[in-house]
């Protein structure tokens, strides 16, 4: 875990235009998402859907970025190539099945608590259960987007879960570790952006979730180096 976030801090002089750019798209995605809420302070499941997709591109490409940076690609690493194009997609994917389902359950406990503000948080709740639901198999199928990212469009699911074997339960406990008190700030900070009308509010939800964003990059990068890169380098040592 220190090495992940020791390697996103590092990064961070070269970077932190990339997680200004995150922080200015989630400001934007929250003034399009309080815009579209219905009475019922929720979107539809299309419009979660949309939302997912549309989102995922720009935070993919700056993701994709300061991955490549972490993991000390020189040549190209800027370059929108058929790499990134999976990489993003790989991720938009992932993202759509948390999304969906969590829009599913929020519509299905909507109207079922009699007090409106615990409404409000019962129909919250399924996104950060299906977070954690996903956190496992995402887990596993690290390696496989970060394949793609670095110019092995070859790279299947399967490999993923077979190198990730063993390493995706310190990986989750890691993440788990660092997300648990951002999550909270973060919850907090935008319930007061949709609930109270604070822009404070958004602006420190904005800077968390480029905070989370770096150091979950950070994490991801130093177990794909350790699982991955250190073994191809250890194999070519003794081959």
């Amino acid at each position: 875990m220190a090495d992940g976030l020791r390697l996103a801090w590092s990064t961070l002089p070269s970077l932190w235009p990339l997680w200004l750019a995150y922080m200015a798209m989630n400001a934007a995605a929250a003034f399009w998402t309080r815009a579209n809420l219905g009475p019922d302070l929720m979107l539809s499941t299309e419009q979660v859907l949309a939302y997912g997709v549309v989102i995922s591109v720009p935070s993919g490409l700056i993701l994709g970025f300061s991955m490549r940076v972490m993991l000390d690609v020189g040549e190209g690493r800027w370059r929108v190539d058929r790499g990134m194009v999976g990489y993003v997609t790989i991720g938009m994917g992932l993202l759509l099945a948390e999304f969906w389902p969590a829009s599913v359950l929020s519509h299905a406990v909507e109207g079922k608590v009699p007090d409106p503000y615990w409404q409000i948080w019962a129909t919250y709740l399924p996104s950060p259960l299906m977070w954690l639901v996903m956190l496992w198999p995402t887990s596993r199928l690290l390696v496989w987007p970060i394949r793609h990212l670095l110019g092995d469009t070859s790279a299947t699911p399967g490999e993923s879960w077979r190198i990730m074997r063993g390493a995706a339960r310190p990986y989750v406990v890691a993440i788990l570790w660092v997300a648990a008190p951002l999550y909270i700030a973060d919850m907090l900070a935008w319930e007061q952006f949709f609930y109270a009308q604070s822009y404070v509010g958004m602006g420190v939800a904005c800077v968390v979730d480029a905070a989370w964003a770096a150091a979950a990059c950070g994490l991801a990068a130093a177990a794909f180096r350790t699982r991955v890169l250190d073994s191809e380098r250890l194999a070519k040592v003794f081959s």
